[in-house]
């Protein structure tokens, strides 16, 4: 209809009705960009809010997971420093003694754990200060929305950084962690470590005795529980960055 009112115009040479016309074409696209922009604009927002969600519950996910692991470790490192002071006394325990002062602590921070501890196998005792090491986790919603390209959903500027600083940080940590995950590179913790790995051997009294009779055990010891507190850092700036994110989240969610 547009097109012949033009045709007849031009024809007529009604200038007038030629302006209105295109006027009209003009305003007809400008309103249906309009339209179209605010539909999408409305599809973005809405998209965002739930992405808001999801990257709230898994780093509240995150979160709680690594404040488990950090608060395991500072248990560990309190029944290490126990186990330090007994073997550098001067009557350093045997595996009998070693096996009370691990029962012993856990009987005020840990019930449960001490009677796990009390019916299971003897090199459990050995090991409990010392293992659980691990990795921090990457945010599998933040991952996503990298993948997808749906990041730029997020008009936050803030959280946007929060969440790279915390990926850059993650990344950082495992470089660590892989490059220091054992103390198999220190010579003086090897005295430690060896006998670790026999300690479910047929006879780990025997064994475990004999290793913690040498003078440089307790040395080993303290060493590798120095790499393990390292790389307990590494896993807690991780954490820390993890909390930066969720105080963002918070802070802007509607």
């Amino acid at each position: 209809m547009i097109l012949d009112n033009l045709t007849r115009a031009f024809k007529t040479q009604n200038w007038l009705a030629v302006a209105t016309e295109f006027v009209i074409v003009i305003a007809g696209v400008v309103i249906g960009f309009q339209i179209n922009a605010w539909a999408e604009g409305r599809s973005d927002r809405a998209a965002e809010q739930a992405i808001l969600l999801q990257l709230h519950d898994d780093f509240a996910e995150l979160r709680a997971t690594e404040e488990a692991y950090l608060a395991r470790a500072a248990q560990q490192q309190r029944l290490s420093a126990l186990w330090i002071s007994a073997l550098e006394g001067p009557e350093p325990p045997g595996m009998a003694g070693l096996r009370q002062i691990v029962l012993d602590f856990y009987e005020a921070e840990d019930p449960e754990r001490r009677a796990v501890l009390e019916r299971g196998p003897l090199h459990n005792i050995f090991t409990d200060p010392i293992g659980g090491e691990r990795q921090p986790a990457a945010s599998v919603v933040f991952q996503q929305l990298v993948a997808s390209g749906d990041l730029r959903l997020l008009r936050s500027q803030r959280l946007r950084a929060a969440l790279t600083r915390r990926e850059l940080q993650r990344e950082q940590s495992v470089t660590a962690l892989d490059r220091n995950r054992t103390a198999s590179g220190f010579p003086m913790a090897e005295v430690f470590l060896e006998p670790v790995f026999q300690a479910g051997s047929p006879d780990p009294v025997a064994t475990l005795n004999a290793a913690m009779a040498r003078p440089e055990f307790a040395a080993g010891l303290r060493t590798f529980v120095g790499v393990k507190t390292y790389n307990e850092q590494w896993y807690r700036f991780t954490y820390e960055e993890t909390l930066a994110v969720l105080a963002v989240l918070e802070e802007e969610s509607p």
